[in-house]
């Protein structure tokens, strides 16, 4: 969701480590305050476009997954 909002490529492995930042607040929306849980990932995304973008996606075409030629999810149709 990050990549299709944010048009950035998105590191799965960025995003597993600094999840934990935004993760907690999102459960509390869901579990305790539901009317919150919209600007809750709203913030989560903003977070994650800005401290989990893939560090060189233009090499990634060429050793990485998009060697395959994958696309990223904000560039799919």
């Amino acid at each position: 969701m990050t990549q299709r909002l944010a048009h950035r490529p998105i590191s799965t492995r960025r995003v597993a480590m600094c999840i934990h930042h935004v993760l907690t607040e999102i459960l509390h929306a869901l579990l305790r305050a539901p009317r919150k849980l919209t600007a809750a990932i709203v913030r989560t995304i903003e977070y994650l476009s800005n401290n989990a973008q893939r560090a060189h996606p233009k090499r990634d075409t060429k050793t990485g997954r998009l060697k395959l030629q994958l696309q990223h999810v904000y560039g799919a149709p």
